[in-house]
């Protein structure tokens, strides 16, 4: 969701007004009381900041708070610090991931039981670096938190780092994420995402016929899928299912090559576990939110 042909006083004007709102109204109860004197930065500005950052697809923070700064002081005359900056938005990813939920939750129409549901490598560093079969040389501040090598069968790319297991509707607003490491098993991580009565649409990687674990899986949460089955069993596929299958096949992919592309995804630049979360989060807040200003005729 790009913001090229909006004004950025338009941009920062429309954003802060649909985040202050629900801040208001939810958010400032998911905000400890901290000790102290209280910061000038209002929470609704730090993340206004943060989304309209990826909004433009700027992945480097030192680069976008210079551009703030030189550009919209007038609008954020508070302006602290950036290291300062920088630890208010760490602070507020939770709060960051709970305002994409409530626009989400406003633009699913709850109707409509059928989901895209894929995963895609969050690499940290080049596997390059990575000197030991463990992972445990690539950083102190990947390792403790289950960093590893793990492989993207689509692109035949061995990376270091996670994978985000990520479930949308089939207009590509996303709806649930798991953020797991990288050699874990994708089905394991989309169980603890599966909505009883929902009907997946994936690539043959989930499709029930891949694992028994998986199966159980779908069975017990009383969940469909609907992917292309292992080759040896392409012959036994129903034909009303490779039809549907060759109409949204290709809105797997979409959605996460939009959040690749256009957000930074892939490229986040974090440097810790905590900043990688408030990214993550805020790639898929500023997605749902540009979808959201769509909706209320702010893009055209």
């Amino acid at each position: 969701m790009s913001c090229a042909d909006v004004p950025y006083d338009t941009l920062f004007a429309a954003v802060y007004t649909v985040v202050d709102d629900w801040y208001q109204e939810v958010g400032w109860r998911l905000v400890r009381q901290r000790p102290g004197v209280k910061p000038r930065l209002t929470d609704s500005e730090v993340l206004t900041l943060e989304i309209v950052r990826v909004l433009d697809g700027e992945t480097r923070e030192r680069r976008w708070y210079a551009r703030v700064a030189a550009n919209w002081r007038h609008l954020f005359p508070r302006l602290p610090e950036r290291s300062v900056l920088h630890k208010r938005t760490k602070s507020l990813g939770r709060v960051l991931d709970r305002c994409r939920c409530w626009l989400r939750d406003r633009l699913i129409d709850p109707a409509d039981p059928r989901r895209l549901l894929d995963g895609t490598p969050v690499p940290v560093c080049d596997v390059s670096r990575v000197r030991r079969p463990d992972g445990s040389s690539a950083g102190q501040q990947w390792y403790p938190y289950g960093a590893e090598i793990g492989r993207c069968a689509a692109r035949a790319w061995w990376f270091y780092g996670f994978k985000l297991v990520l479930t949308a509707t089939l207009d590509f607003v996303p709806d649930q994420a798991a953020l797991v490491a990288a050699a874990t098993d994708e089905r394991e991580a989309a169980s603890a995402l599966l909505d009883p009565g929902h009907l997946y649409v994936a690539d043959r990687n989930f499709s029930r016929l891949a694992s028994p674990t998986w199966r159980a899986a779908l069975d017990h949460a009383d969940c469909g899928v609907i992917a292309p089955p292992p080759r040896r069993h392409a012959a036994d596929q129903d034909p009303a299912e490779r039809t549907f299958l060759r109409s949204v096949r290709n809105r797997v992919e979409t959605l996460i090559g939009l959040l690749k592309g256009e957000h930074g995804l892939e490229d986040h630049g974090a440097r810790s576990w905590w900043g990688l979360r408030t990214r993550i989060a805020g790639v898929l807040a500023a997605y749902t939110l540009g979808r959201y200003l769509v909706a209320l005729g702010v893009y055209a």
